[in-house]
């Protein structure tokens, strides 16, 4: 089925309903969330507990401007909450307007507590909503009504909010364009594949069983990055299967964990941020700052370890300064003392019969 084709079928099967709030639930498993909270089986999405906790966690979504917003205006018309109905029962869950649900359910709250006072009519208003039910509703119908909505929108999903939505539609058979199209056109077709790729990376730092506690939604653009050509040399480390989506080199894979999770001490994070991150591949390609990052340094310290071309005849210049002034001549020198200065003598005989063959004679 088109993305066109879906939408249609979507058109025609909402239904205008007026619903009191109490028979309203907010959805746990909503992509805002994911990250935030465990995904909660469908049987215990009305559970008082879960709930609470939904609601309590809504709160980081700016719903204190929402709530300053509805007391103002009210319940814009225009503004509809799509609802799906839960187990055939009166109760329905919001598949569009978690944030608006949250600040009514909140609002009406604190007016029950005594905290504020909201006018007899304005609490009519947030108990009986007028709200669309989508008959028949499927995960695929939840995620294009919410990728039309906030994927293009101002309170945009975050990128692992994006791969996550990708990466369930292409497992269902759908082909990159037509993720495209039903998440809004946003997510380019070019880029789907991209997504879904690095979707399985950062999802098997989320189920490992030493490093998942320590997952963040925010390590997504970590993991995308790492899988630009640019690292070709750090996922051959970690031994990157491209059709698996995984890496198996499972000793390796960890120490990146650490790397960037610091063990969940943000202060021994050796890679801070992306652009950090972005230096990883010129530090894996010099031995001594690979060393610097194997023995605890960040990438950054790592990375000023690499000696730059034009930097060793200044270091050169520094060494003879050494020998011209800190040998004394007068020293008693041993065998082992020596032996170093004539196996200096070697390499420097060596570097300058290099250097005289590859100079063009005059």
């Amino acid at each position: 089925m088109s993305a066109e084709s879906t939408r249609e079928s979507i058109r025609q099967r909402l239904e205008p309903i007026t619903v009191n709030i109490d028979h309203i639930f907010l959805d746990p498993n909503n992509l805002r969330l994911v990250g935030v909270r465990r995904p909660t089986p469908d049987r215990r999405f009305l559970e008082d507990g879960v709930q609470s906790s939904v609601l309590n966690q809504m709160e980081k979504f700016d719903i204190d401007s929402l709530k300053k917003s509805l007391l103002q205006e009210g319940v814009l018309p225009v503004d509809k909450i799509v609802v799906k109905r839960h187990d055939n029962s009166n109760n329905y869950v919001v598949i569009e307007g978690n944030r608006r649900i949250s600040a009514i359910k909140s609002l009406l709250g604190e007016h029950e507590s005594g905290e504020i006072e909201i006018l007899e009519d304005k609490i009519n208003e947030f108990r009986e909503l007028e709200v669309l039910l989508l008959r028949n509703a499927t995960k695929e119908d939840t995620l294009l009504i919410q990728g039309i909505r906030h994927v293009p929108g101002i309170r945009e999903w975050g990128a692992y909010e994006k791969a996550s939505a990708v990466s369930y539609l292409l497992d269902k058979g759908l082909l990159n364009e037509q993720v495209s199209n039903l998440l809004g056109g946003i997510i380019k077709p070019s880029e789907v594949a991209r997504y879904y790729r690095a979707y399985g990376a950062i999802r098997q730092m989320k189920e490992d069983d030493e490093y998942g506690r320590l997952f963040k939604p925010d390590y997504f653009t970590y993991f995308d990055e790492l899988l630009k050509p640019k690292f070709a040399n750090v996922r051959r480390w970690l031994e990157w299967n491209n059709s698996q989506r995984r890496f198996r080199n499972v000793e390796n894979i960890k120490t990146l964990y650490k790397w960037l999770t610091g063990d969940g001490d943000t202060d021994q994070r050796q890679i801070r941020t992306v652009r950090e991150l972005r230096h990883l591949p010129e530090a894996f390609g010099n031995v001594t700052a690979r060393r610097a990052l194997m023995d605890g340094a960040t990438v950054e310290h790592a990375k000023s370890q690499i000696v730059r071309p034009p930097e060793w005849r200044a270091r050169l210049r520094e060494f003879m300064n050494f020998i011209s002034t800190e040998i004394p001549l007068a020293e008693e020198f041993s065998g082992d003392d020596i032996s170093m200065l004539d196996a200096l003598r070697n390499l420097i005989d060596t570097i300058l019969s290099r250097a005289r063959a590859s100079t063009p004679s005059n």
